[in-house]
């Protein structure tokens, strides 16, 4: 609906913020109830809304409650400064490991379906993919990779 969110973790909360004619309005309060997001990362939208755990699980929330956990898909867990992407035309995560210099790709319901590895990960700053999921673009200091997703 082309609202934005964000949260803050020491608040336990989701803030929405409505579009509004060519803006958008206040803050907003999106969790019916309290949520510990102490130790999320990162929040991605597309209907439902995801938060990504610093150990790699992606929280599930829809219309202000907690939905399930989506754990994630390997042993080798993720490091530190973990991000991901999905949107709505998409049925997948893209999940970038840094500091294992990986991208951890996985469906909805948690299934690996593939891990790229690469040393230049290891400096990567973010990861976006096509709608049609045959490309993946991840950003490397001031250098922007195209890779194709197999």
């Amino acid at each position: 609906a082309k609202n934005l969110y964000t949260f803050p973790p020491t608040k336990d909360d989701i803030i929405r913020y409505k579009r509004a004619g060519l803006g958008f309005t206040t803050a907003q309060r999106w969790l019916i109830e309290e949520y510990d997001l102490s130790n999320m990362v990162d929040i991605k939208v597309d209907g439902f809304i995801y938060t990504l755990r610093n150990n790699g699980d992606i929280h599930v929330f829809l219309k202000g409650e907690f939905n399930k956990i989506i754990s994630f898909p390997t042993n080798n867990q993720p490091g530190d400064g973990i991000s991901f992407y999905t949107n709505e035309e998409i049925d997948t995560f893209f999940i970038l490991d840094p500091q294992n210099k990986r991208i951890v790709h996985m469906t909805k319901t948690g299934d690996l379906i593939f891990q790229y590895i690469a040393d230049e990960f290891a400096n990567a700053n973010d990861v976006v993919v096509n709608n049609d999921e045959s490309m993946m673009y991840v950003l490397v200091s001031d250098k922007i990779f195209q890779i194709p997703i197999e």
